[in-house]
């Protein structure tokens, strides 16, 4: 089912960013491009949530990729938050596919 799906939140984060709650929603979430208020995510968002319907009507697997945020870390020096690239979970992941 997570790779059928994708969910949209508040963030500061620009639309379309992955941000955190995978594991708490069990699918990828992105940046919605509203930044205060869930009641004006679809206002937002709309566009973004269609382009990738029609992505996934055009691929042939038609899966959203799985993706994990990396947990920040300490820095050493000042003690301040590094971000880490975002990576793939498992590179020999492969979706559920039903035939």
């Amino acid at each position: 089912m997570s790779t059928r799906c994708r969910g949209y939140a508040v963030s500061e984060a620009p639309l379309g960013t992955l941000v955190e709650g995978r594991a708490e929603y069990g699918c990828n979430i992105y940046a919605s491009g509203e930044h205060h208020y869930v009641e004006c995510i679809m206002i937002k968002a709309w566009k973004d949530m269609l382009d990738w319907f029609g992505k996934l009507s055009r691929e042939e697997d038609g899966a959203e990729e799985k993706w994990e945020m990396p947990e920040p870390r300490m820095g050493k020096e000042h003690g301040e938050m590094e971000g880490e690239e975002i990576g793939k979970v498992d590179e020999g992941w492969t979706p559920d596919v039903v035939a």
